[in-house]
């Protein structure tokens, strides 16, 4: 629905994903002749958002929603010969989640413009070990409130030319995971992982409209609780949070319109990632 420069958008979604993958196990420690792993994962989700916003061409205005999330998720596994096939441990996670997300930008001169907002999330999760262990208890129900604050400068010093400056944090739902083999439970807790982004950019030009544009942009990220997906001593896989890491990033992308009909583009991205502080059990590798 759009009014005199305000917008409203309700966007509601709908997956259903159900995926069975078979590998060939044979060789399998403490197995003879053919053996086979399969794993299927079924996730039903449901998912609505909801903002109005009344933006203008200099980067000003503000917008307000929420976001509505329930998200199902089984994990199911068999492993031994291949009419035989029995089952091991798996996990089922429901998750649901609330939020509301604003941001405003003024101008505090000609020349720029101050943007603050964030996102306020209520999450509930709740995870059941599935063909496991009877000692092997539910995930008790989480209730957990993230605040992820942004922050924003933008900078035109000339025509054309554009300098912003970004600061962002996002988070990742946690939940019940698979215990790596030989583990003393099945399951384990998988803790939520957290982003925390800057950003720092040139731009020149629109693309596909000005006949000269590029955009320069240098980030850094630092990730704490990284959720990876691994092989065991076993081979066989699981999640499981590694530790904190960081990511330096550089961008850049040109355009250049030689004439109505002909295009020249080219871009790079460079970046160097470390996992910098890691979990006691993957220090050493």
């Amino acid at each position: 629905k759009r009014w005199t420069g305000v917008e409203l958008v309700s966007t509601t979604s709908v997956a259903r994903h159900d995926l069975e993958t078979l590998f060939d196990a044979s060789g399998f420690p403490d197995t003879e002749g053919p053996q086979l792993y399969t794993e299927n994962v079924q996730i039903a989700l449901i998912s609505n958002e909801t903002r109005i916003a009344q933006p203008n061409s200099r980067g000003e205005g503000w917008i307000f929603g929420w976001s509505l999330l329930s998200d199902t998720n089984h994990i199911t596994r068999r492993l031994g010969p291949p009419t035989a096939a029995l089952p091991l441990p798996g996990v089922r996670n429901e998750t649901h989640e609330a939020a509301l997300f604003g941001q405003f930008s003024i101008s505090m001169t000609p020349r720029l413009v101050v943007t603050l907002g964030g996102r306020l999330t209520l999450a509930e999760s709740i995870g059941e070990p599935l063909d496991a262990p009877d000692d092997d208890e539910d995930e008790p129900t989480q209730t957990n409130v993230h605040v992820s604050p942004a922050a924003a400068l933008t900078w035109t010093p000339g025509d054309g030319l554009l300098a912003y400056l970004r600061y962002q944090e996002g988070y990742r739902a946690g939940g019940l995971a698979v215990s790596p083999t030989a583990s003393a439970s099945a399951t384990q807790r998988l803790e939520s992982d957290e982003l925390t982004s800057i950003e720092a950019g040139l731009r020149f030009g629109r693309h596909d409209i000005d006949r000269l544009s590029f955009t320069l942009a240098a980030s850094y990220a630092a990730w704490a609780d990284i959720q990876a997906d691994l092989i065991d001593t076993r081979g066989l896989p699981y999640t499981a949070n590694l530790g904190e890491g960081r990511i330096y990033g550089l961008e850049i992308e040109g355009s250049w319109r030689v004439t109505s009909s002909l295009s020249v583009d080219i871009a790079g991205f460079f970046n160097d990632s470390a996992l910098s502080n890691p979990n006691p059990p993957f220090a050493d590798l």
